[in-house]
């Protein structure tokens, strides 16, 4: 047991905080979207809300005199102290039983020979036919004959399918006559950076059945690459980027066998900062010539997918401003970046974010960069756009959906 003294663990860098107010009392959501903890989620409610003091150097009587002193509503060391054992339970705070907690999740997932749905009941419904009704319904949002099919490639979002389902309708519209009889899936990585690409051994599964992974074609990239591939690939655990494009892709061909290539892809931001385009390094063009030639040599019918959603703006990613009076800027710069994909120039994409030190955080710059470089097309053709203003955030996130023809 902690006493007023000790240093209390630090809370979880990858907690999220959502603050609310229930009945005039103001509480604070705390959500472990690695869901390390047997219960993801807890509600905090009470004087003590500042959590950002909870950074692994004070001890409870230290946060109730600081909350004092800034004319916060006063908490007792000793409401802190149970209120840290209450959340260190959980795995929230960055202590020796979460490490623990973790080791076991990340053995576990190991272990396994597939990667089961993360965000099912969460993001979409768990229930197969009610997941069945929600993708027909995201689905016929958008008349299938407004899409001119034939894409060779397409840019899909990954914002949580609560909010943009409708948004990935179009491009699934785009890939309805593919006779392709594998997915290259390319993956923003949100949770991983062992590595600039991350590959998995593993099928998926979701409430709607298994999707196996192309393993002759996964083991020819192997054998193409003149390197390993650091790391594990434990990011493929939590990560929902991969996870949103497989529900429909089995709604949509599931009537016929396909398999996929799951590939994450982490930041560029190293390359950003040093003006450096990813084809003009050994280990990015290495990857994407073995990948070419891994599908050349096994005679896939690939059909190419970029899950990627485009700029993260305000003050729940860091920016010392609120997002909304920044929306038609938004507009306008999101409107610049996408003309170069209509143009499908790789290059061009990446040097009009790269200008600005990608100061947007378009997280969709990788996957669809690489997707380019594997599979040149000749025009893209915008089918959505969309921003999601979360005002009570003070931020926004916006997000596009192409069709790329050949």
């Amino acid at each position: 047991m902690l006493s007023p003294d000790d240093a209390i663990p630090p809370l979880r860098s990858d907690v999220h905080l959502v603050p609310f107010v229930e009945e005039g009392e103001h509480c604070t959501l705390l959500y472990d979207r690695m869901q390390y903890a047997e219960f993801a989620t807890q509600v905090i409610t009470g004087p003590f809300q500042r959590f950002d003091l909870l950074d692994g150097r004070r001890g409870a009587q230290e946060v109730a005199e600081t909350l004092a002193r800034d004319g916060h509503p006063i908490a007792s060391p000793a409401d802190i102290i149970q209120i840290c054992e209450e959340i260190a339970r959980r795995g929230f705070l960055d202590d020796e039983s979460y490490r623990a907690m973790r080791r076991a999740r990340e053995r576990e997932f190991q272990r396994a020979k597939v990667r089961p749905a993360f965000c099912a009941g969460m993001s979409y419904p768990q229930d197969t036919r009610a997941l069945k009704r929600f993708l027909a319904a995201a689905l016929d949002s958008v008349p299938a004959e407004q899409v001119e099919a034939g894409a060779a490639s397409i840019v899909v979002p990954h914002i949580d399918l609560t909010l943009g389902a409708a948004s990935y309708a179009p491009a699934y519209h785009a890939l309805r006559e593919t006779d392709a009889d594998v997915f290259v899936i390319f993956a923003t990585s949100h949770y991983g950076n062992e590595d600039l690409f991350i590959l998995t051994d593993k099928d998926f599964t979701t409430p709607l059945g298994r999707v196996k992974n192309d393993a002759g074609l996964l083991q020819a990239l192997r054998r193409e690459l003149p390197f390993g591939l650091q790391g594990s690939d434990i990011a493929h655990r939590p990560e929902h980027s991969i996870e949103f494009q497989l529900l429909f892709l089995q709604h949509c061909f599931g009537h016929r066998p396909f398999t996929i290539l799951p590939i994450l892809v982490s930041s560029f931001q190293p390359f950003v900062e040093q003006g450096l385009r990813p084809h003009a390094t050994e280990r990015f063009s290495r990857f994407i010539d073995a990948l070419q030639r891994a599908l050349a040599r096994t005679v896939r019918k690939a059909a190419f997918i970029a899950s990627a959603d485009m700029a993260h703006i305000g003050r729940k990613f860091g920016d010392d401003f609120d997002a909304e009076p920044l929306l038609d800027e938004l507009r306008r710069e999101d409107q610049a970046i996408v003309q170069t994909l209509l143009q499908g120039d790789s290059d061009a994409f990446f040097d009009h974010i790269a200008a600005v030190g990608d100061r947007r955080r378009i997280c969709g710059l990788p996957p669809v960069y690489s997707m380019l470089a594997t599979r040149p097309v000749q025009r893209g053709v915008l089918l959505d756009y969309q921003q999601w203003n979360e005002r009570e955030r003070g931020s926004a996130v916006s997000y596009a959906s192409l069709a790329m023809y050949s």
